[in-house]
């Protein structure tokens, strides 16, 4: 069992993900599991140090410092930055990726067409 006081800097530390739980209804909740990730990659010195503050029985535990709650939440925010972004880049990117085939086929289609003396039947 945790100690209260361990147990309320983790909610504090890991704020944005307990938000990310409750904000993300899509199924298997993409934006929830990216700031997860994300605070909880961030947080594992902090972490670290809560628990072994805890485990070793000290006369208080270590709380995290604002610089560290600061990072800890930006680095959040980026999670869930690049799970709102990623796909609309991907699409972007595979949409500029299928215009230039698309441009491609149509150039060598038309040498092609020229080259064998063939009527385009798409001309009028």
């Amino acid at each position: 069992m945790l100690a209260p006081g361990v147990a309320a800097a983790l909610g504090i530390l890991l704020a944005p993900a307990w938000l990310g739980l409750l904000l993300d209804h899509r199924p298997h909740r993409p934006v929830a599991r990216c700031v997860i990730l994300f605070a909880l990659a961030a947080g594992s010195g902090p972490l670290h140090q809560l628990w072994a503050g805890w485990l070793t029985g000290g006369a208080g535990v270590p709380l995290p410092g604002l610089g560290q709650l600061g990072t800890v939440w930006s680095v959040a925010a980026a999670g869930w930055l690049l799970a709102e972004m990623l796909p609309v880049l991907v699409r972007a990117v595979l949409e500029m990726n299928s215009a230039a085939r698309a441009a491609r086929l149509r150039e060598a289609r038309d040498q092609l067409t020229e080259s064998w003396s063939v009527v385009d039947p798409r001309a009028p």
